[in-house]
């Protein structure tokens, strides 16, 4: 059962079309969607704690004792060719064979189900349910949200809760859209190239995904320097459509993906082999909670840079391995330059994400999927904040925008209440220190102009003409402030790393001059 909840009855936020490549049926926007709205509010047609026995044993009473319902629940979650596939995989026949030999009863008796039911069944669970516990024990079947296919670059959230489930859309979304959302459990995987991606997807989920980001939409995530390096220093973006081929951002240059130039050629063979060790890591990452060791990812770090510079994915993924390495190390270590690693490693991570939002454009994914980004970021606000108190130089540039670039990455939605207190927390010092004089603290009110940057001029409300970042209530205020601030006022565009190591490079000077 399910309705929607947009006021006054408004026309249907969706419709279903058949998409093939999608996997059958999807649902798509039949009007434009605002950014936040609720489409979708719906009760679970089937829902189910624990394994895959006890999801099978509830299928199996469904077809005993609602026959018209259980055909229903094969006909709807079952018509397309990726939920035939899947059933032919390892993991759903060996389950099957599992299930089979461990039941009791037979057939004959009426609700069980005959081993191509059980496989079907288990397909239909695998590719079409939600967890809906904090527990992660249960799982629900919806009968429209389960035609939501997966998308590399989502709009569309889905929050369960317990046996009911809502649709939120988090950015615009124009009609005709495909509502797509994020269906892998490693978020991780978001920030790698299309090739790293569908790999993954595939083996996991068992489809190649098709969506518009893998198959059609420039891959912002793969980015290589221009091989005319002579004359360009710009980077070149890999587009699959209409033909795989690589164009400058810069120079504007084209080039064929399948007969490459020399320089380019050399790029994308180590491209393939760094790839290839970096997913290596990741897979061992995730299976046996390993990294290694710090040589080992400085020396990957540098071949990366070398071959690929610092635009490419694999830069961004290995200054998140390097953070996460010495975050661990600083558990067991209190060396303060350990610390300090793990929170400009940190810094050089989130550089990249902007740069990948603000730069090349890439949409933003729902906050669930944000998750560990924002976690990092909230690691480098509190160390620099709290456990750096050599610093001489002000912080507050530094980490107001650091804290106005994290709440942009996450949602209230996807945290507990805990999680929840600590962004309400962060918003409360954003507004707290835009409104008081960055000299006096003076109470200047809530300013009138926007949060963003972009949107401010040193005209309006005070702020600072250079970095936009602080406000004073006088010019008095801000020329007696101006030899403090100097040091760390930037340009808005200022990559997070480089204003931390202002601040480093300040403190150390003020040290040597002691």
């Amino acid at each position: 059962m399910s309705h929607f909840v947009t006021p006054d009855e408004p026309p249907s936020a969706f419709h279903v079309e058949v998409r093939p490549s999608l996997g059958g049926r999807v649902l798509c926007a039949s009007r434009d969607l605002d950014e936040g709205e609720v489409i979708i509010f719906e009760e679970a047609f089937l829902s189910c704690t624990g394994g895959t026995a006890e999801a099978l044993a509830c299928v199996e009473e469904l077809k005993r004792d609602q026959p018209g319902r259980y055909e229903l629940f094969r006909r709807q979650f079952l018509a397309h060719d990726m939920a035939a596939e899947y059933g032919q995989k390892a993991k759903p026949q060996s389950l099957a064979d599992e299930y089979m030999s461990s039941r009791e009863g037979s057939e004959e008796d009426g609700g069980l189900l005959s081993r191509e039911e059980v496989v079907d069944a288990i397909t239909i669970w695998d590719m079409n349910t939600y967890i809906t516990s904090d527990s992660n024990d249960t799982h629900a079947l919806f009968d429209n949200i389960s035609k939501i296919p997966h998308s590399c670059s989502p709009c569309v959230s889905v929050i369960p809760d317990k046996d009911k489930a809502r649709v939120r859309v988090y950015r615009a979304v124009k009609a005709g859209e495909i509502l797509g959302s994020w269906y892998p459990e490693d978020v991780v995987v978001f920030w790698m190239d299309s090739i790293a991606r569908r790999r993954h997807i595939q083996q996991e989920r068992g489809f190649l995904c098709n969506c518009d980001r893998c198959v059609r939409a420039p891959d912002t995530c793969r980015l290589l320097p221009c091989p005319d390096s002579n004359l360009c220093d710009g980077t070149v973006i890999f587009s699959p459509s209409p033909a795989p081929s690589w164009r400058c951002n810069e120079c504007g240059h084209s080039f064929s993906n399948d007969d490459p130039p020399e320089q380019l050629a050399a790029a994308l063979a180590s491209e393939s082999s760094l790839r290839e060790r970096v997913l290596a890591i990741h897979s061992d990452r995730l299976q046996h909670g390993r990294l290694p060791s710090c040589d080992e990812l400085a020396e990957l770090s540098d071949d990366i840079v070398e071959a690929l510079g610092t635009d490419h994915w694999l830069f961004g993924y290995i200054n998140a391995l390097l953070s996460e390495y010495y975050q661990s190390a600083r558990a067991t270590s209190n060396d303060p330059g350990e610390q300090s690693l793990a929170a400009a490693y940190g810094l050089a991570h989130l550089d990249w994400i902007r740069q990948q939002l603000d730069r090349w454009g890439l949409a933003r994914a729902p906050g669930y999927v944000m998750r560990p980004v924002f976690e990092r970021g909230l690691f480098c606000c509190e160390w620099y904040r709290d456990a750096v108190e050599a610093f001489v130089n002000d912080r507050t540039v530094l980490l107001l925008r650091l804290t106005r670039f994290m709440l942009t990455l996450t949602e209230d939605s996807c945290w507990n209440d805990q999680g929840r207190h600590v962004l309400d927390t962060m918003r409360a010092y954003v507004n707290d220190t835009e409104s008081r004089c960055h000299r006096c603290h003076a109470d200047m009110g809530q300013p009138s102009t926007g949060s963003a940057d972009a949107d401010r001029s040193a005209s309006d409300d005070g702020w600072c003409g250079v970095c936009l970042t602080v406000r004073y209530c006088s010019d008095g205020c801000r020329k007696a402030d101006w030899e403090c601030h100097s040091a760390v006022c930037c340009d808005p565009a200022t990559p997070f790393l480089d204003m931390a190591d202002e601040l480093m490079t300040d403190r150390h000077t003020d040290e040597a001059d002691v």
